[in-house]
């Protein structure tokens, strides 16, 4: 099997793995070249370097948080090559980890579904549109917390169905002009259930329905350094693409 890179337009091969004996993984996620999973407490993390097959187990700690408690993932995002966060949904905590530096967790705010760090700000989806936290560095500690949120409101059945869709970003301005605003591109993509085309006694065609939104946001720099979202989000394109595939019968 192999694992292709869009952005860099590479391939490699995605070598069979063998999983930890009696665990199973909640969440599996890429941290720059690595692999991570987490079971259902945080006491442990697992990680996957790109070109081995075994994973290493990493004690983690915390001064704040029970990790021998089962945790309910409801989202996560990755911030950069050496950290992440995820969100306990029987909390509402967010707690992030450093799988580099020490693995220590710390507690924060809520994500759902796969969210973005984009531009200083974290982009979660939620009931009517997008919630935007500013992910600020603490002058005391140099620790990371999230800001207070920031709501925008998209009025589209496919953003209420948060738990159903794909969420992601596919384009940004890169414009090096300060004083103006600069847009980012997000693409919420849904599937629906399969429906025959045709069959026979051997193969069964199918097809799947794909809705597809294109979502416009304006961001206006921060004196932090940051990119602010300061307009609700505009709609710029709709579509539903049938995708085909082949089911043996």
């Amino acid at each position: 099997m192999q694992v292709i890179d869009l952005v860099l337009k590479s391939s490699y091969p995605f070598r069979t793995t063998d999983r930890p004996n009696g665990v199973c993984f909640l969440v599996v996620l890429q941290v720059g070249n690595r692999f991570v999973g987490l079971a259902d407490t945080l006491q442990f993390v697992y990680v996957l370097e790109r070109h081995n097959s075994v994973w290493t187990r990493y004690e983690t700690t915390s001064r704040c948080t029970d990790l021998t408690a089962k945790i309910i993932i409801s989202g996560f995002v990755v911030l950069d090559r050496r950290s992440f966060m995820v969100s306990d949904a029987a909390t509402f905590d967010c707690l992030l980890l450093n799988i580099v530096k020490a693995c220590q967790w710390y507690r924060y705010g809520a994500l759902f579904v796969r969210s973005l760090c984009i531009h200083g700000f974290v982009y979660t989806l939620f009931d009517g549109g997008i919630l935007a936290f500013e992910l600020v560095v603490s002058e005391n500690d140099g620790s990371y917390y999230l800001d207070a949120p920031i709501f925008l409101r998209a009025w589209s059945k496919i953003v209420r169905e948060r738990s159903m869709i794909c969420f992601a970003s596919v384009g940004q301005d890169d414009d090096d002009d300060h004083s103006c605003d600069h847009c980012l591109v997000f693409c919420l993509a849904r599937g629906g259930y399969p429906r025959a085309g045709y069959s026979s006694t051997v193969r069964k065609k199918l097809y799947d329905d794909v809705q597809i939104t294109m979502i416009q946001v304006m961001t206006r720099e921060t004196g932090r350094g940051t990119r602010e979202p300061v307009r609700p989000p505009r709609f710029v394109d709709m579509c539903t693409n049938s995708v085909e595939w082949m089911q043996a019968c």
